[in-house]
Parts: structure tokens; sequence; C-alpha cells
């Protein structure tokens, strides 16, 4: 539900100004727990999570910048790919086991992507290949994905590593210190800096307030899974909250193909259940 909101500031809002106001009143809402942080971290440690904060802080610009332009009922049920380049990832890396039928599962993943984006012109099937190739915000959304199952492998790395010695409070504090810096580097070379940061916060704080809350205690809900079980079992099941952003985005925003669109996305979710084998 977050991106739904995150959706109805950004048609109004620069994507890059938008994700940087929301990463300072995340950092300012984790700061309440600050008491519970472990601050005494190996330099590795630090240096793992600082990269988990990049991989993030430009997958969210990414979608920030694909949602800004793309229908809510389009962008999210792409992201839905994320399960498959996880278990991908998680197979190759971490040597997680990758079955006939999470294969399958894969497979239905990006048959159901193929059907988001036709629009079933039975005489023309390269067609949906040719959106994807055409559209930049589309590539966003791949680029996006390829970043967060880097991201999400590591996280699960770190988090089930006893040798990092790091719980999940400590570990969210630290992505977000260093993501909400990492967007304040970016918005002072490519946009206004602090005068749009301040601009955009009086437009539109309650929203990208609600929006933080909604996506912190979705990470926390997260980090805890992930630290406990594989991510190819908690990943896929977490993106069921799509389905729902789907359909209410799509109603909120007018949007059309939605029928067709969440029976993709039923199908990408079904794909997402096949691939925990």
């Amino acid at each position: 539900m977050a991106l739904v909101v995150e959706k109805k500031t950004l048609k109004s809002e620069h994507a890059l100004v938008s994700i940087t106001s929301i990463s300072i009143l995340d950092f300012l809402i984790i700061l309440f727990f600050v008491g519970k942080v472990n601050f005494d971290l190996e330099l590795a440690v630090f240096i793992y999570i600082y990269i988990v904060s990049l991989c993030s802080t430009f997958a969210s610009w990414y979608i920030a910048k694909a949602l800004r332009h793309l229908e809510i009922s389009t962008a999210i049920p792409l992201l839905g790919l994320g399960p498959a380049l996880v278990a991908i990832i998680s197979w190759i890396f971490l040597k997680e086991s990758l079955t006939n039928k999470s294969i399958f599962g894969i497979l239905l993943i990006i048959a159901g992507s193929y059907i988001i984006e036709t629009d079933h012109k039975i005489s023309d099937l390269k067609e949906p290949f040719r959106k994807i190739i055409k559209s930049r915000y589309i590539h966003y959304i791949f680029l996006a994905l390829l970043l967060l199952a880097v991201s999400v492998t590591l996280d699960r790395y770190i988090l089930s590593n006893k040798a990092a010695n790091i719980d999940i409070i400590t570990y969210l504090f630290f992505i977000l210190l260093f993501s909400m810096l990492n967007f304040l580097i970016l918005v002072n070379i490519f946009y206004k800096g602090f005068p749009g940061i301040m601009e955009s916060l009086k437009m539109n704080f309650k929203w990208f307030l609600l929006t933080s809350m909604l996506g912190i205690t979705g990470t926390l809900f997260f980090y805890k899974a992930v630290s406990i079980q594989l991510i190819s079992l908690v990943y896929p099941i977490l993106k069921i909250n799509a389905l729902f952003s789907t359909i209410i985005g799509g109603e909120l925003f007018h949007e059309h193909k939605l029928f067709l669109k969440s029976i993709a996305l039923i199908i990408m979710l079904i794909g997402g259940y096949l691939v925990i084998g």
C-alpha cells in the first residue's frame, strides 16, 4: 500500500525530491529506537550495510521514476518479477535449491509480465516485447528489480550470519541512515537540494509520513522473516500485497485494463508461490 500512497504524491512531485523527503522521515522515525541500536559493529558489516543501502537507494529512485510515469496497475505487477530474480540469485550465491516446481513458477511470473504488457492482438505477439524494449520506465523497473534482488540476498546473508552480531533494529537504523545520506547527496547533485525538499515536505508532509510509516512497518516484518527463513520463501509471500495495491491503486487512479492486469498478477503470485519450492 505504500506504493499507492507514493503514487499520489508523485503526480505532483519530482521523483527524487519525493523519495528523499520520505527517506528523511524514515530516519526521523527510526531515531525513536536509537537506544536499541548496537553501534559496536565490525567495519566489514558497515561496508556490507552501505552496499545494501546503495542498492536500495537507486532501486527506490528508479521505482519512483517509473511509478510517476506508468500506471500503478502496470508498475506494481511488473515488480512481481522480483521473486524470480531473488530465487535465481539465491540459487547462485547462497546455494538455495531451485527445483523444477520453482523453475515452472519463474516461467509463470514471466508469462504474467507478458500479459500485463500485451494489448491482445494475436496477430502481433511481439508487441509486448517492443513495448518493454522501448519504454525507459519499464527499464527502470528492471534495473530496480536487479538491485533489489542483490539487496535482499545481502539482507539474508547479513541478518542470518551470527558472526555479524546485528539485530533487526540496528540493521534498519543504519540502512535508513545511509540511504538518507545517499539521497541527500543525489538531490543536491541532480535537483534543487534542501530548498526543494522543504517545499516538498510542506506540500505533501502527511502523505510522505503515511508512506514512510507503511514502508518501515513492512520492512521490519520482512527483515524478521528474512532472518529466520529462506529468501525464496519469504519474498514471494510478502509480495501478496501487490495484488491489493494493484486493485486499489488502479481503481483510485481510474486506470485501464485493470481486471486483466489483476489476472496477470494472480498468475505471477501463483508463480511466486511455486518458486518457494
